[in-house]
Order: structure tokens, then sequence, then C-alpha cells
């Protein structure tokens, strides 16, 4: 595991420790969201 895992688990688990189906879906769109955008401004800034 390295930290980037590690650091989205600690988040999730005190987050939500069970998790409601809205909710999951609402993170799992907002976990992709940022993450494209994250891979879109490294290639813009690289």
């Amino acid at each position: 595991m390295n930290s980037y895992g590690n650091i989205w688990g600690d988040k999730l688990g005190v987050t939500i420790s069970p998790p409601p189906p809205k909710l999951t879906r609402m993170s799992t769109v907002m976990m992709r969201t940022s993450h494209s955008a994250l891979l879109y401004s490294k290639s813009t800034y690289n």
C-alpha cells in the first residue's frame, strides 16, 4: 500500500463506517471527478 491509498482508506473509514448507498455512489463520483481533474492538472502543468 502506498501513502495515497492509505490516506484514502483512512478518510473513507472514518467518514463512512456503515456506508449509505446514496453517499457511497456520490463519493465514488466525487473521487472519480477529483481523480480525473488531478490527472488533467498534472498533464497541463507538466
